[in-house]
């Protein structure tokens, strides 16, 4: 469990979606009634996160200030092993920090033109 926050780089045009998760079951019986089990109290968040534009002759921002931009998304995803890790991320919709971890080990770079990249990432809430 890391404390390591995701880069935020400032000044690009990043997508982000929140999907809210709730664990429940419904079971119905054979005479048609409902009976429902809700296993969470409170729910768990997957973010799909989008960055349209990472460039590779910008400089992120400290503490990542020795690589470029698409080597910071990069190397975050490296450092915590993809999925194995969790890490804190701000959440835009409630402003705080939240604890995630990537969905799957693989991170989606896609080269746009030399020197600029898009990336695709989604994590999870972690309790």
């Amino acid at each position: 469990m890391s404390n390591s926050v995701f880069p935020e780089l400032p000044g690009l045009d990043v997508e982000v979606e929140r999907e809210t998760i709730y664990r429940s079951s419904v079971f119905e019986t054979a005479g048609g009634k409902e009976q429902r089990a809700a296993y969470w109290s409170t729910p768990r968040y997957r973010y799909q996160l989008r960055w349209n534009v990472l460039r590779t002759d910008v400089m992120a921002p400290a503490p990542w200030a020795a690589y470029s931009e698409v080597a910071t998304v990069q190397k975050f995803f490296d450092d915590h092993l993809g999925s194995w890790d969790s890490f804190l991320m701000n959440d835009p919709y409630s402003g705080s920090q939240v604890r995630v971890r990537f969905v799957q080990d693989s991170l989606k770079l896609h080269r746009i033109v030399p020197g600029i990249w898009e990336a695709e990432a989604t994590v999870i809430s972690v309790k």
